[in-house]
């Protein structure tokens, strides 16, 4: 990203842009219900446990850049070229409401908050909370969106329970003299995404409305989204245990390929 380069070019302010974890160090590793966690600790004492999102890749949330002569040592939480920004930082918040105000102004539609429970980086936590930060930044850039574009929409997404993703439809309310929702328009359910791979691999559309049936409900105007392509590695925690077994049974005969992590 621009943003990124002219950090490691030299400029303090976009370096500021990003979150920095100069000098945490990594002091145990361990698996924790199938999923691996990393115990970090920071120069000033503090101890924080973080689970891998893909360990196959990496496992250190961390990515190391020589700016002038100086080491920073940039988070992440997904992949190792994805490095956090810091939502935190008002300049980046102006630059951020001028892109999207450029983009809306172009004919952009909508926007996804990928990973919307992670949005700001908490030390004190382990991350799997989410806190009332999280919900105001969202309701901030919806504000912003429907001032922009009275049409405009929000995608909150992340794998995550469905009850924790329908607190982000928020409530009801009026933005630019239009009645709309308070945080998100389309949640994204990753549990859908899984109910309709069930669907395709058993032919039969019983395992999407067994799991749509259950979906808590959302207010008036929000509604469950899913994608029908999705950019990312399938995975089978989408699903519960003993639907897994009988979708992998299914594999074989329907030419697809595994890769056991």
């Amino acid at each position: 990203h621009s943003w990124f380069r002219t950090a490691i070019n030299g400029s303090q302010r976009y370096a500021d842009y990003y979150v920095q974890v100069n000098r945490r160090e990594k002091i145990h590793e361990f698996v924790r219900d199938g999923d691996v966690v990393c115990t970090y600790r920071d120069p000033d004492g503090l101890v924080q446990q973080l689970v891998c999102s893909h360990p196959g890749i990496d496992r250190t949330h961390g990515m190391w850049v020589a700016i002038q002569g100086k080491t920073y040592q940039f988070f992440r939480d997904s992949y190792p070229d994805r490095v956090k920004l810091n939502l935190r930082n008002p300049r980046l918040l102006e630059e951020i409401f001028t892109l999207l105000g450029e983009e809306f102004s172009a004919g952009t539609l909508g926007k996804r908050f990928s990973k919307v429970d992670k949005l700001l980086l908490h030390r004190s936590s382990p991350l799997e909370g989410v806190g009332d930060e999280s919900h105001a930044l969202v309701a901030l850039f919806r504000n912003l969106i429907r001032h922009l574009c009275p049409f405009g929409i929000v995608l909150p997404d992340a794998p995550k329970a469905e009850d924790m993703l329908a607190s982000f439809a928020g409530m009801r309310t009026t933005i630019a003299r239009n009645q709309c929702s308070s945080e998100g328009d389309l949640v994204s359910a990753h549990c859908l995404r899984g109910a309709m791979l069930h669907m395709m691999l058993m032919e039969s559309i019983a395992p999407f409305w067994r799991v749509l049936s259950k979906m808590p409900q959302l207010p008036p105007g929000v509604s469950w989204t899913n994608f029908l392509e999705h950019n990312e590695a399938y995975d089978m925690f989408f699903h519960p245990i003993g639907v897994r077994e009988r979708i992998l049974e299914s594999l074989p005969s329907k030419q697809l390929q595994v890769r056991e992590q």
